[in-house]
Formats: C-alpha cells, structure tokens, sequence
C-alpha cells in the first residue's frame, strides 16, 4: 500500500460535493402505502398533511444533510483522548442558498472548522431530500429530491492553486461533469495526491446514462473508489467495471464496498500482484436495531478515511472502526449529529473507541 504517511502530520483534506436539508417522515405500513416513489417533495409532504386521522404521528424532522457534513464530521472531528493534532486540515468546495437553513449549515460548518469559499453562494433554497418511512420496517422507504441551487455545479471552476495544496481530494456524490474537469486537473497537479471517489446514485441517474465516460474518466484517476451494492452493480452492467477489471486502472488501491444487511468488504491492491486485490471482510452486529439507515455509508467513508489515511492504522483496524460507526449512525435519525447542531456542543473522537463524545464548547 502506498497511500499511508507513517509520520503524524497534518493533511490537507478537500471535500466536493452537496449540501442539502433532510426530511424525514415516519409512517405506519397502513399509511406508507400513500406514498410512492414517482412523488416529488411537496407531493409527499402534502400526503403528509391531509392524512387526517385519530392516531398521534410524529412530527417531520429536519436535519441538515449532504456529504460536505455527513462525511466532513468524522473527517474534522477532534480527538478528546491523546494530544495529536487534527488529522485532516478540512476545506469543502459546495453551494449554498440566501435561505434560512443554508445559514445554518454555514454555523455547523464554522463549528466543525471546515473553512469553505464564500464566493460560492447563490440565491435559493438549499437542496432538499425527503425520506418516509414505513415505521415497521426501516429499510422500506420513498425518496425524493429538490435542488434549488445545485444545478450551478457543472459550472464551478475550481482553482488549480488550491488543488495542489491538498493531499486527499474526496469527490463524494460530486456531480459528473465537475467530477470528472476536477480529478483530472488534480492528477495533474498533484500526481502524489490521493482522490477518493464515492460517484452515488449519480451512476443510475438517468441524465447521465450516454455519459459513461465522464464516470471511467474519473475512475482511472482514483485510489479509493467507493460504491454501496446498488452502484456495484451499475459499474459493472453501465461501465463494463467488475472488480478484475477496475484494478487494471494503476491509480485504484482500496475498493470500498458497502452490502447493507451483508456487511461490507474492502478491497486493497495486492501488492505481488498488479492486477488482483486482497479483500478486508466485516459482517453486521448480529441484533442491530436500525432506525435510519441515511448516513451510514458516509459515517462508513469518513471514519474509514480519518483512520485509515489520518493517522495511519492498518486497513483492517480501519475497515473494523469504520463499521463501529457506520453502525452507531443506524441508530439515530439524521446523519449529522444534533449536539453539533442544537447544544453548541463539537463532536469529539474517542480514538480508543472508535466512537463519538461530546465536549461542550469553549
């Protein structure tokens, strides 16, 4: 593996991707059958509304979402047991409205310490995803998106000086086109850098269908590609991708693989030979109960990340902490966490533990 610094320092770490505000719905079975998954947001929310009967129903939460905070929390967290410095210095490239929740995400980030460009502000409403679920089984659920301000991400231009400060670019669910224009300058700026490459639902948008080459463009550039089973599949029946031929690509050192209730498995470059992988297994805690599966793939990433490249473990040890995590995040609802958001409280890492604390703020 050559993706590791042995010494503790330091690593600049940017992070590209959506901001957005979650809703979230939670529904009887009699109820859920309401819904379906041609709705759009305000159709669900009025299915909501006019369901007008005797049984009390929790009210909608809303929780701050998208990768530049699902993930950024693990990756900017401070750790309350040793004295290391942070192990990632974290910027976030994304876009923010003029509305009331994208002033609030702008206090979470300030929060975390994540340092953003303040130029990348539009007006509009942050993007908006709405999840019900059938309160009998979790995993049962409708979606729905609304973007207010993001359609302006094909068009941001990301500075070249910026990029080669950085040691570890994440493009986590970024949009194609920008993916694609932003690691390819990377690798060419920054040769020794390490991109990692979570491409999302992105991979089954239809928009994106004829666009193949724009994903394989980013891919070839990638040392972490991570991908949950849905998108596995997509590489490979979309792309022609399947494990063999991904590690053909020189830059792909770790494949991260996500398989809901099957646990997880990671890939890493076998380095005795080039184009085969060795492969890291951790199956889900037996009893688990899971109240929201939103975020768990990022908690997942983040950790993995803060672990495995931070500070350094080994991939094992890393891939086992990453789990740990992506498993206390099914259990709450919403995939950040509200003591950052409502108790003035920063998230704090307990490296021994490999879960979270919170210590007031100073």
């Amino acid at each position: 593996m050559v993706l590791q610094m042995r010494e503790p320092t330091q690593l600049k770490l940017a992070i590209i991707g959506d901001c957005a505000v979650d809703h979230f719905i939670r529904e009887t079975h009699s109820r859920f059958a309401r819904y379906s998954g041609g709705m759009d947001i305000e159709q669900i929310l009025s299915a909501y509304r006019k369901v007008e009967d005797e049984d009390p129903r929790p009210a909608i939460l809303k929780r701050l979402g998208g990768p530049i905070l699902t993930v950024g929390q693990y990756l900017a967290a401070r750790d309350d047991t040793s004295n290391n410095p942070l192990p990632f210095d974290v910027s976030a490239v994304t876009i923010l409205g003029s509305d009331p929740f994208s002033n609030e995400y702008r206090k979470a980030l300030g929060t975390l310490g994540i340092k953003r460009d303040e130029d990348r502000d539009f007006e509009g409403s942050l993007a908006r995803c709405a999840y019900v679920y059938d309160g009998s089984n979790p995993s049962k659920q409708v979606m729905a998106w609304e973007d207010g301000v993001s359609e302006h991400f094909k068009d941001i231009q990301v500075d070249s000086l910026f990029l080669v400060r950085q040691d570890v670019l994440v493009l986590s669910i970024t949009e194609p086109s920008l993916a694609a224009r932003v690691a390819t300058e990377f690798r060419r700026v920054k040769p020794e850098g390490v991109l990692v490459y979570n491409p999302g639902p992105y991979l089954q948008d239809p928009r994106y269908s004829s666009r193949v080459d724009l994903f394989k463009s980013v891919i070839e550039r990638t040392n972490i590609l991570v991908v949950n089973r849905a998108e596995t599949g997509a590489l490979n029946r979309k792309l022609g991708l399947n494990i063999p031929s991904l590690f053909r690509y020189k830059n792909l050192q770790v494949m991260i693989s996500t398989r809901d209730k099957d646990g997880s498995v990671i890939h890493y470059r076998d380095s005795q030979a080039a184009d085969h992988s060795l492969y890291s297994k951790q199956d889900p805690t037996e009893g688990l109960k899971i109240v929201d599966p939103t975020g768990a793939g990022d908690a997942f990433l983040g950790t993995f990340l803060r672990y495995y490249l931070g500070l350094p473990y080994d991939i094992k040890d890393a891939h086992r902490k990453a789990k740990e995590n992506a498993e206390m995040q099914l259990t709450q609802t919403g995939a950040v966490h509200e003591s950052l958001l409502k108790k003035g409280k920063l998230p704090t890492f307990n490296e021994s533990f490999g879960r979270y604390s919170f210590m007031e703020s100073k």
